[in-house]
Parts: structure tokens; C-alpha cells; sequence
């Protein structure tokens, strides 16, 4: 089963398309949305080839705006000096839970944060 981490801009999850799809390689597309996404038309196309696991790897590995980056590393330090548990803070949480995994703790090693979405070594 191979993992797609999310969208870098929107977060959204890549979905596998049916109609595109077969035994041999699946076919995953950036879902329709109502707000406009610079990467909506990306479409991954994953199999056994070298050069679509290739493409799978450049896919996980990328790196998150500079933006987005700041406001996971901001969250955090609000969290860690205010303790705010309130529900608009939780579902801040929520929004960037997606990104979050991607960004390292100060004083983290980078190499800690592997391809597959943030898993530690």
C-alpha cells in the first residue's frame, strides 16, 4: 500500500481514481475543491517501475512553504506557553496535524523526519 503524504499547499489527501486505476498501477489526483489549490491538477501515477516510486519518494520528500513551516513552528509556541485548550485552539491543532509531522522540533535532527510523512527513525 503505498502512502501519499498530503498536499503541501491545502493539506488535502490525494485520492485514487477509479476510472484510471488497474491491477498493475494506481492513479491518485488532487480532489476537487472550492478553493483554488496551486497543485489541483497533479496526478501521481504509482506502480512497481522504478520511476513512479521514484516520483512517490520526490512526492513525500518535498518541503512545505516557508509559511506554512512558521505557522506550524508559531502554533507550537503558543501551545507551549499559553497550554490553550480552548475549542478554537483545538481545532487549529486539527488543521495543521497534517503539516505538523513534516516540521521538526528545535534541536531535532532533520534526518529523523522521513519520507513517509514524519515517521521517527
Amino acid at each position: 500500500m503505498v502512502k501519499l503524504a498530503p498536499c503541501p499547499f491545502c493539506a488535502a489527501e490525494l485520492e485514487e481514481s477509479a476510472v484510471f486505476s488497474n491491477r498493475t498501477a494506481k492513479h491518485f489526483m488532487h480532489p476537487p475543491s472550492d478553493d483554488p489549490c496551486i497543485a489541483s491538477s497533479i496526478n501521481i501515477i504509482v506502480s512497481d517501475r522504478e520511476d513512479d516510486q521514484q516520483r512517490v519518494a520526490a512526492w513525500n520528500r518535498r518541503t512545505l512553504p516557508a509559511d506554512v513551516t512558521e505557522l506550524v513552528v508559531a502554533a507550537r509556541e503558543f501551545w507551549e506557553v499559553n497550554e490553550d485548550m480552548s475549542l478554537k485552539s483545538c481545532a487549529l491543532d486539527k488543521a495543521l496535524e497534517a503539516f505538523a509531522e513534516r516540521v521538526p522540533y528545535e534541536n531535532e535532527p532533520e534526518d529523523t523526519i522521513t519520507a513517509n510523512g514524519g515517521d521517527h527513525a
